[in-house]
């Protein structure tokens, strides 16, 4: 692991304190019991994205790919990728070094070989420029993400693709259950990113070529943490958005918001 150090997050949305706890409540055991029809969905929702995942690392090539994850702690989404294509090449970078453990602690359990690095991405120099670039909820936390998908870029060799995903929170019952159960984490993302056309144009921005936006997965209502004080209300919040989940799949609300783009040939 990179001992390099981030510099303070100006223009971030989020701080290492936010993900410290972040991390702690994922690790804490979860007092609420989820419905099957809970289940259901969210199995729905990771066979969307592991379909997309494959589609993607298939479009970069079937020969054995250098890919780097920005924001890659705690290591979820290598151990994902990883799973689909074990002949590619991993590693990943993050600027929260507790996380970073956890990531390498997955890693050694399931022999995952993987080289982390410890830095903020807009600061990172990367030993070599990777085949396929990629970030999974990571622009939105940022005011401004074109110095994000920038540094994207900055690590993708010329013809390689950057690919990221971001949650879609602006249906107006993510919002208004997430105002309740979890406000901090509302005002932790850039809601105004969570459009197609506003990512096509973020990447074209950032000088990317070829790009594609879309969206994937059902309709999910995330409501895992509880910042509520008052834990009867947090209760009754929770039940709602897990009944939400109940809904069938609707056309005009997708889960995830994607968005590809590939690095010029003379970059």
């Amino acid at each position: 692991m990179s001992p390099n150090v981030s510099h303070p997050e100006s223009g971030a949305l989020t701080s290492p304190d936010y993900w410290h706890e972040v991390w702690a409540a994922r690790s804490e055991p979860h007092e609420i019991i989820r419905p099957r029809s809970f289940e259901l969905t969210k199995r729905a929702h990771e066979r969307a994205i592991d379909c997309w995942l494959a589609e993607l690392m298939d479009s970069c090539g079937t020969g054995p790919l250098t890919i780097l994850e920005l924001g890659c702690a705690p290591g979820l989404m290598i151990h994902k990728m990883h799973s689909q294509r074990p002949n590619h090449m991993y590693f990943g970078l993050d600027y929260v070094a507790g996380a970073l453990s956890d990531a390498e602690a997955l890693f050694c359990k399931h022999d995952i070989k993987c080289t982390l690095y410890q830095a903020d991405c807009r600061d990172f120099a990367p030993p070599h420029k990777f085949d396929l670039v990629v970030s999974f909820g990571l622009i939105e936390h940022f005011q401004d993400p074109l110095p994000i998908v920038r540094a994207h870029a900055k690590c993708c060799r010329p013809g390689g693709l950057v690919a990221l995903t971001i949650p879609n929170y602006r249906p107006l019952p993510v919002r208004w259950l997430m105002s309740r159960l979890d406000p901090d984490a509302l005002v932790a993302h850039n809601l105004e990113l969570m459009r197609t056309e506003v990512l096509k144009d973020l990447l074209n921005n950032a000088k990317l070529v070829d790009v594609k936006s879309g969206m994937c997965g059902p309709s999910l209502i995330r409501t895992a943490r509880d910042s509520s004080a008052d834990k009867l209300s947090a209760r009754v919040l929770q039940r709602i958005g897990q009944l939400g989940n109940m809904l069938p799949p609707m056309p005009f609300w997708k889960s995830t918001v994607w968005a590809t783009g590939q690095v010029r040939q003379d970059t």
